[in-house]
């Protein structure tokens, strides 16, 4: 490929890596709340800000991976194809859940 080329897969990597760097600031997040060094309070926007950029920014990566799909195999191509798919699947299979749960429990009422 030459320079003036989009490299999908190059951008879909750069946004699997900041998404596992934000995956890993919502871990050291939940530890510290653990050991009660950060609020409870100020937990529950920072983790709802940090965990609403792992999704957006692995539903990004996802769509880069699917542009790139006809580019030559690397291992970039394909770890941010799984980096970027799992959380995909996670994200979905978590909707879904909820609005299975919201159903029932609207449904019980």
């Amino acid at each position: 490929m030459d320079n003036n080329k989009t490299h999908f897969s190059e951008k879909a990597f750069v946004y699997a890596i900041i998404t596992i760097v934000l995956f890993i600031v919502f871990i050291v997040l939940k530890k510290l709340v653990g050991a009660e060094a950060v609020p409870s309070k100020n937990y529950a926007f920072i983790s709802a800000v940090v965990m609403f950029l792992v999704v957006l920014f692995s539903f990004i990566g996802f769509i880069y991976n699917l542009r790139g799909i006809k580019e030559p195999k690397s291992f970039k191509k394909i770890s941010s194809f799984i980096v970027n798919g799992i959380l995909m699947i996670l994200f979905v299979i978590t909707t879904v859940v909820n609005l299975i749960e919201i159903y029932q429990t609207s449904a019980s009422l």
